[in-house]
């Protein structure tokens, strides 16, 4: 018969989280249900127990509590005439499928100030004592009287592969309290890079910066990462800072400064990635690397998040009315394009918190860190308080792509679809660039009566003087409407917000472009999507095309077009040219109209392809897969796209 008992201590104490793994296992035991101990055997000593845990083992050498939803089997350190703890808890036999292996389980010890030991061995051919021959660990943790000492113990078995093993843990103790194991796992050691060698990596003058997600199924601390090239180059990154999640994708980002010679317009790499971990095999992946050239004046996508409810806000506000409305190239189209994104009790916020999550996600992605509101995210690469932004420093920087819109195609009294012709061009030639395609659809001049709309402002007792002298003459007049005000909010009759977000399509990572690019040669494109039905006036909504490097998440390229702008029916020729291609949500899947036969692709949002087929004019397409995804179709008409839920 077994005990169960939940710990109360465990109210107050911080287990480390035991995610659920993922990785096929040789042997898994969590010493839940009935019999928790089925095919394990137990090794006593004949002592009594004794101590304030002692009526626990009144029934036998083991008992099961239960902490944070984790059960434990627990035997007993402290036994009458000072006799020394010697339980063994031996596994059932089963076959190493590997000559890396992990063994990870649960260690907890309550009851003791001492140290107290244990050791993990194995046999290859019983169950006796005499049998565990071989050791992995001889290992003790501390304790901490009655409190509850929680650790997760990871140790790599080498060497056995195809071997029949069980494994004893044995808890020699000490003389007071009780230590318990949970949760074993023995499995591979995991280590797998993505968005690597989907596409190929470009080289800048300024070096080479590689965004990459490695899983490991087990916790490590650091990495070493090796670039070595054809024409000789290595040089290696050492990290001993990033944490790996148990069981989980960790983005890291590989920054290779300075020159990175190459014989030839592209060639192959090789990256050897190894977090730090005894006895880890590393992970080796190849790929291209290609030259890039910035040569394109660059265009800066400034992602804000704000809210009226934020008094330190209206900063944010003036600085990116001042970027948006005075920054401009030769023909005077805008070079700092905004995009502002209200979060919490904001009327103008997403009421499900849509597209927050992903710019968060895209801060650490970057490498940055989010304080609060105030912030923009510019380029998806560099996020700073609007007053730590060097903006001419940005648009200093060329980039090697560009993205024009050339035509936006929206007639309300049709439907509400909305038809976005873009063409892009870069410095590089690539047979796999890896781009996305994302758009977004913004509002200006947005009002309210209500009080939501009511900006809260810190800045009223602020002069035009101390701004002026703080922050120079430019931001002045963006700045005023803040300043030397009674109130601590701006009403929201004297409020008129400029860049507000209504949505990204197909979703905030866009979608994948497909096929090669050569340098300096435009390539044609469409996207479409449904207008936002939250704007409050169509005629001040604007669309923003972005290009987006996958991997890192970079915009490298946008242009922007005014609802003034829009045309009701096409007028650009060499997107879809002289056949009509258009994909139609219908119960169960998607209807391809075309006058001709199209390759239509099926895309997880991450940007996965799903499946590919070849669809006849008029064919329904089913859709059958759980979750949001995108659908691409591709015919001598160009493309067109969509996104279905089904």
């Amino acid at each position: 018969m077994n005990n169960y008992l939940i710990l109360a201590s465990i109210a107050a104490l911080a287990l480390p989280a035991r995610a659920a793994l993922v990785f096929p296992n040789d042997f898994s035991a969590r010493f839940a249900g009935e019999d928790p101990l089925t095919g394990w055997t137990v090794h006593s000593t004949d002592a009594v127990p004794t101590g304030p845990y002692a009526d626990r083992f009144a029934d036998g050498p083991t008992t099961v509590m239960t902490l944070d939803g984790e059960p434990y089997i627990f035997t007993c350190n402290q036994y009458e005439d000072a006799v020394p703890s010697d339980n063994w808890l031996v596994s059932p036999e089963f076959t190493v499928t590997d000559d890396q292996m992990v063994l990870s389980f649960g260690l907890v010890l309550t009851g003791s100030n001492d140290r107290c030991s244990y050791d993990v061995l194995y046999s290859e051919t019983g169950t006796a004592k005499e049998d565990f021959t071989g050791t992995v660990e001889n290992g003790s943790i501390q304790g901490r009287g009655a409190d509850v000492v929680s650790q997760s113990k990871r140790f790599m078995l080498t060497g056995l592969k195809d071997k029949k093993i069980r494994l004893a843990f044995v808890n020699r103790g000490n003389t007071t309290g009780i230590m318990g194991v949970a949760d074993f796992n023995v499995m591979p050691w995991y280590c797998s890079v993505e968005n690597i060698a989907q596409y190929d990596s470009y080289i800048l003058e300024d070096g080479l910066s590689m965004t990459i997600k490695a899983s490991t199924p087990t916790v490590a601390r650091g990495y070493t990462a090796v670039l070595e090239t054809e024409s000789g180059y290595h040089q290696e990154i050492v990290n001993e800072m990033q944490n790996f999640k148990l069981a989980s994708l960790s983005t890291v980002r590989l920054n290779f400064d300075g020159e990175i010679p190459m014989k030839a317009q592209s060639e192959k790499f090789t990256l050897t990635f190894t977090p730090n971990f005894d006895g880890v095999i590393p992970a080796v992946v190849e790929g291209t690397l290609v030259r890039a050239d910035r040569t394109f004046p660059a265009v800066a996508v400034v992602e804000e998040i704000t809210g009226t409810w934020c008094g330190n806000c209206p900063r944010g506000i003036a600085f990116m009315n001042m970027w948006t409305h005075t920054i401009k190239n030769a023909e005077g189209d805008p070079r700092v394009l905004g995009i502002a994104l209200h979060i919490d009790n904001d009327p103008m916020a997403f009421s499900d918190g849509v597209y927050y999550s992903d710019i968060q996600a895209q801060i650490r992605a970057a490498g940055a860190s989010y304080p609060g509101a105030p912030y923009m995210l510019v380029d998806r690469t560099k996020g700073a308080d609007p007053l730590e932004v060097d903006m001419d420093a940005i648009l200093a920087r060329n980039s090697y792509a560009r993205a024009d819109i050339a035509e936006v195609v929206y007639n309300p009294a049709v439907s509400r679809d909305v038809t976005v012709k873009y063409n892009y061009t870069t410095s590089l030639t690539s047979s796999n660039p890896g781009f996305n395609v994302c758009a977004a659809v913004i509002e200006n001049d947005v009002t309210g009566s209500g009080s939501g709309y009511n900006q809260t402002n810190y800045y009223r007792q602020y002069t035009v003087e101390a701004v002026r002298e703080q922050l120079g003459e430019a931001i002045v007049p963006y700045f005023e409407p803040f300043l030397e005000k009674e109130q601590d909010f701006v009403p929201a009759a004297d409020m008129h917000y400029n860049d507000v977000l209504r949505g990204y399509f197909p979703s905030y990572g866009g979608m994948p472009i497909e096929g090669a690019v050569e340098a300096n040669v435009a390539n044609d494109g469409t996207i479409t999507f449904e207008m936002p039905e939250t704007l409050k006036n169509e005629a001040n909504a604007a669309v923003i095309l972005m290009l987006i490097k996958q991997g890192s998440g970079e915009i490298i390229g946008a242009d922007m077009m005014k609802a003034a702008d829009f045309q009701p029916e096409s007028g650009v020729s060499g997107v879809d040219g002289d056949v009509a291609l258009s994909l139609q949500a219908v119960p169960g899947g998607v209807l391809v109209n075309s006058d001709a036969e199209a390759i239509v692709s099926v895309y997880a949002l991450d940007g996965a392809k799903l499946s590919e087929s070849a669809a006849a004019p008029g064919t329904v397409l089913p859709i059958a897969y759980r979750g949001p995804v995108i659908v691409r179709a591709i015919s001598a008409a160009g493309a067109a796209s969509i996104k279905l839920i089904p």
